[in-house]
C-alpha cells in the first residue's frame, strides 16, 4: 500500500550545471564523465557529511533534502569550495559551475519523493543563482545568520516564473581566501585588433567604493555577438547579457572563437550600472 502524502517543513537545495547543454552539444561523452567525476568526488561526498538525502537526480539537476537550513546552506557553500578546487586542474573552456538554489519552505513527502512550493521555490532560485553561486529565500536566510561562515548579499524582491508573491533572494558566499600576496589589479594588454569602451564605474557608480556588501549590474555586449562570458574565471554565458555581480573587484574574460580573448579588472559597487562593450575591429 502506497503512504498516504505527508505535508512537513524542510530545507531544499537544487542544483545545475551552467551551461549544460552547450557543453553536452560540443562534448557529450567527456561531459557526462566530468558531472560523474563531480558528483563523486565533490557533491556526493559534501551531502552526505551534512545528513543531506538525494531525492533524486535528472541530467545535470539534483534535488536534495535537508532536515536542517544550517546544514543545506553550509553543504551548498561546501560544493560550491570544493568544485573550484575540483576546476583548478580543469581547462577553463571545459570547467562544470554549479548554480545552487536553496529555500526553507513546506513540501508534500509522497513515499520518499517531494514536491510541493517548497521544491519550486527552491528551483526557481537556483535558476537566478550565478554560476559558482549559492541563491537562498529571505526565509533560509534568516534562519543561518550567524550559524555559518559566509557573507550574505541582499539581491531583492525577485518575480519567479509560476510564483504568486516576489520572493525575497540573498546570495551566500564563503569567507574570501586570505591570498600570499597580492598583485596590482591591472588589465592585460589589450591586443592591437580588439577595441573596448566602457562607462567606468567612477561615471556610472552611485554608492561610494565604502558601500557594504551588495551587488552591481553589469551589462556585456561584443561585436560580434556570442563571446563567452567569464567572470573570474567562471562561465556566465554569451554576449550579449545582463549579470548581477557582488561587490569587489572581478576579471571579466571574454573569449572570442578562433580570434584573440579581451581581459579586464572591473571594481562593482553596490547598486551600481556598468556597461561594457568589446568590438572586434576588421582585419587589414
Amino acid at each position: 500500500m502506497t503512504a498516504a502524502p505527508v505535508r512537513r517543513l524542510a530545507a531544499i537545495l537544487i542544483a545545475d550545471v551552467a551551461g549544460y547543454s552547450r557543453m553536452m552539444e560540443g562534448d557529450e561523452a567527456g561531459t557526462h564523465a566530468r558531472l560523474r567525476e563531480a558528483r563523486s568526488e565533490v557533491t556526493d561526498p559534501a551531502i552526505a557529511r551534512h545528513g543531506g538525502r538525494i531525492v533524486r537526480t535528472a541530467g545535470d539537476g539534483m534535488l536534495v533534502e535537508f532536515a536542517s537550513v544550517v546544514d543545506a546552506i553550509a553543504c551548498g557553500l561546501a560544493i560550491q569550495k570544493g568544485m573550484e578546487r575540483h576546476n583548478e586542474a580543469v581547462p577553463l573552456t571545459t570547467r562544470m559551475q554549479l548554480r545552487i538554489g536553496v529555500h526553507l519552505g513546506d513540501i508534500i513527502d509522497e513515499g520518499g519523493d517531494i514536491y510541493g512550493s517548497g521544491v519550486n521555490i527552491a528551483a526557481r532560485i537556483g535558476k537566478l543563482a550565478e554560476p559558482g553561486s549559492v541563491y537562498l529565500s529571505e526565509e533560509a536566510q534568516r534562519q543561518v545568520v550567524g550559524k555559518v561562515e559566509a557573507s550574505f548579499a541582499d539581491l531583492g524582491d525577485q518575480a519567479l516564473k509560476n510564483i504568486p508573491q516576489p520572493i525575497r533572494v540573498w546570495s551566500a558566499k564563503p569567507p574570501p581566501r586570505v591570498a600570499a600576496a597580492s598583485r596590482p589589479a591591472t588589465p592585460a594588454a589589450t591586443p592591437s585588433a580588439l577595441t573596448e569602451t566602457s562607462n567606468s564605474p567612477q561615471a556610472t557608480n552611485s554608492a561610494s567604493p565604502s558601500a557594504p556588501d551588495g551587488v552591481g549590474t553589469v551589462s556585456i555586449s561584443s561585436h560580434p555577438d556570442g563571446a563567452e562570458i567569464f567572470v573570474d574565471d567562471k562561465f556566465h554565458g554569451n554576449t550579449p547579457a545582463t549579470l548581477k555581480i557582488p561587490t569587489g573587484s572581478h576579471s571579466i574574460l571574454l573569449k572570442f572563437p578562433g580570434r584573440a580573448d579581451w581581459r579586464r579588472t572591473l571594481e562593482v559597487l553596490k547598486s551600481s550600472k556598468v556597461t561594457l562593450r568589446a568590438t572586434l575591429e576588421p582585419s587589414r
